[in-house]
């Protein structure tokens, strides 16, 4: 209000002060006009009108001087038009004069109209009219003299009123002028208060990175964040890196050269730094550069948050968890959507993993995940991530790479590095690992899809056993179909659409059935029959093949044992049934074989579980441990599928086993090979020698039956000899048959 009045006041002053001046130059025109004339009474008018022009433009010159007119307008002021009138109307008055007589009211009285109007601005009308009369009035009544002063004092209000136009437009612009300037002022002053005040209450610090005088400037929150008193940190870049991590040190330097001499538009970053209490905090750099015409970076500014505490390194590896890995791949797709550059994205997974943690413990597990950090760290460049996902899987981000020959690079050194062994006490121990790798990223607009697919050809990588793959659509459609064909498989195991068939094994000496396989079968209530082959991996991968292992060894017991009741079991048929590699695995499996057959009565000398040659070799030591308990039961070990793990004869010895059941692929060989004869007759001999029984399986001839009989092969199994069936059983057996649920320990104990 009080600035309202004073801003009131000063306004009218100045009204008054612009009403009072004209009025004055005028007067002091005429009484100047009336003393020369005095002075010059001999002499012309002309030489007095003259002489009061020019006393006229001091007068103007010195209000310019003395602040009055801005010195820039000067010579574009309305004062110049108005002197200008008073000196053609002095001219032609003094014609008039000479011609007509004296006339000594005409020319004062012209000066004093135009003096005074050309100063007017709201009283230009009534000061011609005035200036007219007044004239008119003192003029002598000579002939024709009256329209003459008449005349001139028109010219001079036509003149007067022009240049006062003019004024007036001068001083609207002025005012316009003003007023903007003052009101962009006032912005300005405005926004540095609301910068000066975000600057103080935002929770990051801030910094300003002028790259002509190569000084930063930090912000208070920024020297509060990292503990510094004001003037501990100078104002060169390098104060600020050598306060980074070394780890992170070139990783930060990378990227941030990259921001300033490339066409990206912003930058971020993630690195430790140091706080004044010696401790390294967690921080997140964002920034944009401001660029000349010519695109180089002329200053750099941005935010400093600190991420310590938010959770986003693995406490086990240091490395980045699933957190910052998330916001990490965000970040680079945006980068890539944005042009700026391409990234491949690797998922790693360890292969047999578990078997350390399981054999040796979780904290042998724990030093072998933090040895394939390290390792992993080795491969990459500083500007790349490699976080932990969780477990045994591993991400790595590879930004700004050539692709795809980079990316292959990196991979190969990945798999050389983690395929070296890994020393865990006194012994080495081997760890694969599994790579999917997902190289065109452009299409993705989220981290999750983009870190799923590459799981999906991590999986590809497994099923394979080759290494890495790369994705492709094709392998979302069978992921897909497969997590399908896991909901289904679910829903079997609860409504009992699994059943068993019995192939023989025949003597080869006097053709008698010695004893039987079971092999599990799917009805699919919309698809039919299924083949094993079609499902069974899913069961392995999903760890289902537990549970559907248990009830077929459950199940083919109850079924045997229903089919066979003879107590002794002299000379009745014995029965095999396989396990899994996820069985052998299980450290539950040997109770739950003691439960089940407690609960059937099936006798344990009457069965043989079957392992694939694959799965002992791969789990030696666990195969070796869990196969010799199984024996202390009673109970017989086949190897299923010899020949096709590689594992040489002589190691045979060293294993819990009592059957060979040479793998069918040699079968096949008997006649379509030279050698394949020799190699069977050479499995033979030596599985006599270490006095193992020997089973032929897929025998399909009677040239293949023929030789092998001929080689002295006791046992054989195929299609030739006897297909898959179902046992015939008593009638009403099965009516009450449960569900598929596995027997467990805790069960095994009450029966």
């Amino acid at each position: 209000m009080l600035g309202t009045r004073i801003q009131g006041e000063a306004t009218k002053n100045q009204e008054v002060a612009a009403a009072v001046r004209p009025v004055a130059l005028g007067l002091a025109a005429l009484f100047s006009f009336l003393a020369l004339e005095d002075l010059l009474a001999r002499g012309p008018g002309g030489a007095a009108a003259a002489t009061t022009a020019l006393f006229a433009l001091a007068l103007a010159t010195l209000g310019g001087v003395t602040g009055r007119v801005q010195p820039s307008e000067r010579w574009g002021h309305p004062i110049l038009f108005g002197i200008a009138a008073v000196m053609l109307v002095s001219a032609g008055a003094t014609v008039q004069v000479l011609d007509a007589g004296a006339i000594p009211g005409l020319i004062p009285l012209t000066i004093l109209g135009a003096g005074m109007v050309m100063y007017a601005r709201k009283w230009i009308v009534a000061t011609a009219g005035v200036g007219a009369l007044t004239a008119l009035w003192l003029t002598p009544p000579v002939p024709g003299a009256r329209f003459q002063a008449l005349g001139s004092a028109a010219i001079a209000a036509g003149l007067a009123v022009l240049a006062a136009t003019h004024r007036i437009r001068v001083h609207a612009r002025q005012r316009a002028v003003h007023k903007d300037v003052q009101r962009k002022r006032r912005e300005l002053e405005e926004s540095e208060r609301r910068y000066a005040l975000a600057m103080e209450g935002a929770s990051d610090g801030l910094y300003d990175w002028d790259h002509g005088s190569n000084e930063v400037y930090y912000s208070g929150r920024w020297m509060e964040l990292l503990g510094l008193p004001q003037g501990e940190i100078g104002t060169s870049p390098d104060d600020l890196f050598n306060r980074i991590h070394p780890d992170d040190e070139e990783r930060v330097r990378d990227l941030l050269s990259h921001h300033i001499n490339g066409p990206d538009g912003h930058f971020e970053c993630e690195f430790r730094i140091l706080h004044h209490d010696g401790s390294y905090r967690l921080a997140l750099a964002r920034g944009a550069s401001i660029r000349d015409e010519n695109g180089r970076a002329t200053r750099t500014a941005g935010s400093f948050t600190d991420l310590t505490g938010r959770g986003v390194f693995d406490p086990l590896t240091g490395l980045p968890n699933r957190r910052l890995l998330l916001d990490r791949v965000h970040r680079a797709i945006e980068h890539c959507h944005r042009g700026h550059q391409d990234f491949a994205l690797l998922f790693i997974d360890l292969d047999r993993f578990k078997l350390i943690n399981d054999t040796l413990g979780h904290q042998a597990g724990d030093e072998v995940l933090r040895e394939v950090a390290g390792r992993l760290q080795t491969c990459v460049r500083a500007s790349d991530t490699v976080a932990r996902l969780g477990g045994d899987e591993f991400v790595l981000i590879l930004e700004q790479i050539e692709l795809p020959d980079g990316a292959h690079i990196t991979i190969d050194r990945i798999l050389n590095r983690l395929g070296e062994p890994f020393q865990l006490g006194q012994r080495d121990f081997y760890v694969a690992a599994s790579i999917g790798v997902v190289l065109d990223t452009k299409p993705y607009a989220d981290a999750e899809s983009l870190i799923g697919d590459a799981d999906t050809a991590m999986y590809q990588a497994k099923s394979m056993n080759q290494g890495w793959a790369l994705f492709d659509n094709s392998m979302k459609e069978r992921s897909t179909a497969r997590l399908q064909l896991e909901t289904e498989l679910r829903a079997a195991l609860d409504r009992n659409e699994f059943r068993l068939e019995y192939q023989p094994f025949i003597s080869l000496v006097d053709d008698g059935i010695e004893g039987y396989e079971a092999l599990v079968r799917w009805d699919h209530p919309d698809r039919g029959p299924i083949a094993p082959g079609d499902f069974i991996p899913t069961l392995e991968e999903t760890g289902l093949i537990n549970r559907l292992g248990a009830w077929v060894l459950q199940e083919a017991c109850a079924e045997m044992q229903a089919k066979y009741p003879d107590a002794d079991g002299e000379g009745r048929p014995w029965l095999s049934v396989n396990l899994s590699r996820k069985q052998l695995q299980d450290l539950g499996l040997i109770r739950q074989i003691e439960g089940i057959l407690a609960e059937t009565g099936f006798r344990a000398d009457r069965l043989r579980l079957e392992i694939t040659e694959t799965a002992i070799i791969e789990e030696a030591e666990t195969a070796i441990a869990t196969l010799g308990r199984i024996k202390r039961l009673g109970i017989e070990v086949m190897m299923d599928d010899f020949g096709t793990g590689h594992s040489s004869l002589g190691a045979l010895a060293d294993l819990p086993i009592d059957t060979l059941k040479i793998d069918q692929s040699f079968i096949a060989r008997l006649t379509a090979e030279k050698d394949g004869l020799e190699v069977v007759r050479t499995i033979i001999k030596m599985g006599s020698h270490l006095g193992l029984k020997v089973i032929a399986e897929g025998i399909e001839t009677e040239e293949q039956l023929q030789l092998l009989k001929e080689s002295a092969c006791p046992s054989g199994q195929g299609y030739l000899l006897a297909r898959p069936a179902r046992l015939a059983l008593r009638p009403g057996y099965g009516e009450d048959s449960r569900p598929l649920e596995p027997v467990t320990a805790d069960s095994a104990e009450s029966t």
